[in-house]
């Protein structure tokens, strides 16, 4: 692949872990992971954690890349952790769209719930069905289940379901967007709006 052809959408699932995928335009899962963002000593080293990584991605795959796209992050009861996760959340998004804008690539945000209909056919559906279905469909996952502590399942869990959800942003958007517009970085006119 010669530099300047866009072929690729990267994906992302915004959290402390962030899920990843890498889709061609044409519909095949090209590689996929997560990155574990640092929350440092102060208020905003997450979201200096997370430029840096993204930079660094970014970077790496610029000639190729026609877009970014990711899970929009979803406002649920601002209390206590909610409050927290729902600053991370939309501090991560507004750290990707001005990275996105300094490297002039095209953003679109996907509803979870449109994940979840897609692999599921429930856009309700428990985060463990989604996840599953997901592998399913493209394949296994970075990390395998388990752990020897409650703490390490869990963060397999995790970094499982949001490489699995980074996946599933990939799958919606190259089902609803045509080839054309994502090689074109055309986004917006294909229908994704961020």
């Amino acid at each position: 692949m010669s530099a300047g052809q866009h072929d690729l959408i990267l994906c992302l699932d915004l959290a402390s872990i962030v899920g990843w995928a890498l889709w061609t335009v044409d519909g095949h899962l090209y590689a996929s992971g997560f990155w574990e963002i640092d929350d440092g000593e102060h208020e905003g080293d997450r979201w200096a954690s997370f430029r840096t990584q993204l930079s660094k991605f970014v970077r790496k795959y610029v000639d190729r890349l026609c877009g970014i796209a990711f899970e929009r992050p979803i406002l649920y009861g601002l209390t206590g952790r909610d409050w927290k996760s729902a600053r991370v959340l939309f501090g991560q998004a507004a750290v990707l769209e001005m990275e996105a804008a300094r490297w002039q690539l095209p953003t679109a945000m996907v509803p979870p719930s449109e994940i979840k209909k897609l692999v599921t056919g429930n856009g309700n559906a428990p985060k463990a069905e989604v996840t599953k279905a997901i592998e399913i469909q493209t394949g296994p996952l970075l990390l395998k289940r388990g752990g020897k502590t409650k703490t390490e399942r869990a963060r397999a869990d995790k970094a499982r379901s949001d490489e699995a959800d980074a996946r599933g942003v990939g799958m919606v958007v190259l089902v609803k967007y045509s080839m054309s517009a994502l090689k074109e970085r055309r986004f917006v006119e294909a229908g994704c709006v961020a």
